[in-house]
């Protein structure tokens, strides 16, 4: 069990939950914790990564300024997973890296758009 990633996808995607009720975000946290919980499990991993690509990708397709958000956390993802694979870095390093620059930065990504559509219904309202 990751302590650390656990409590980084709590404590970054609960809040946008509560706040804009972004399915997104809830899965993203769902899946987080059944990732982070069963992190020997190959499948929960790929499904988990899938998940994550399509949702990036569905973000990305409906708010082009997003890209650079999901460019910087995928070659995050990327780098974080070399070095730790190589040991480089510890697991814990590796942890608070992925919280970081890649649960960190999809998690501003998303809290911005999901902002956007808040401020784009009010504007709608008028």
């Amino acid at each position: 069990m990751r302590i650390i990633n656990i409590l980084g996808v709590s404590s970054l995607y609960l809040p946008i939950i509560i706040k804009y009720r972004s399915k997104r975000s809830l899965l993203v946290f769902l899946n987080g914790i059944l990732f982070h919980t069963n992190e020997n499990n190959i499948y929960i991993r790929n499904y988990d990564i899938i998940c994550n690509i399509i949702m990036c990708y569905y973000t990305y397709y409906n708010y082009n300024r997003a890209y650079s958000y999901i460019l910087f956390s995928f070659y995050s993802f990327i780098i974080n997973n070399i070095l730790h694979t190589n040991n480089y870095i510890s697991r814990d390093t590796s942890d608070v890296f992925h919280v970081l620059f890649v649960q960190g930065t999809l998690s501003v990504c998303l809290n911005k758009v999901k902002y956007l559509d808040y401020k784009n219904s009010l504007t709608m309202l008028r």
